[in-house]
């Protein structure tokens, strides 16, 4: 379906709250998003680049893919959604704080640390 300008980053934003994930490992930053829906990571894909590739094949069921994105190409997409963001818009300053940091600096564990437990607190059960 297509979407107009102004319509299209919300979307997507709302689409990688609900089905993405964000993270940081060895210096890199990346965003991630699985799904048997092909035609929504190819949107990403369009968006920002990134590669959708098969992620699993199992008789039975749909096939299963995974849209990435690393480095400059994730900050770039970050700074996009943040606007738009809602779960997980904290895990996206973090991760754009995270670039700004020397390999060697503590804060970088510490961030890392955080985005771990922000996605724990975010996968707790209402009520």
């Amino acid at each position: 379906n297509k979407l107009s300008p102004a319509d299209e980053l919300p979307y997507l934003a709302g689409f990688l709250d609900g089905e993405g994930s964000f993270s940081a490992s060895r210096g890199a930053i990346s965003i991630r998003c699985t799904n048997t829906h092909v035609a929504s990571l190819r949107r990403l894909e369009a968006k920002w680049g990134g590669n959708v590739r098969l992620h699993s094949l199992r008789k039975g069921h749909r096939a299963c893919w995974q849209w990435v994105l690393y480095s400059e190409s994730a900050v770039k997409a970050l700074r996009d959604l943040i606007p738009y963001l809602g779960e997980k818009r904290m895990q996206a300053l973090m991760l754009l704080e995270y670039r700004k940091t020397k390999p060697r600096d503590p804060v970088r564990g510490w961030i890392v640390g955080q985005l771990s437990v922000l996605k724990r607190l975010e996968t707790l059960p209402l009520g």
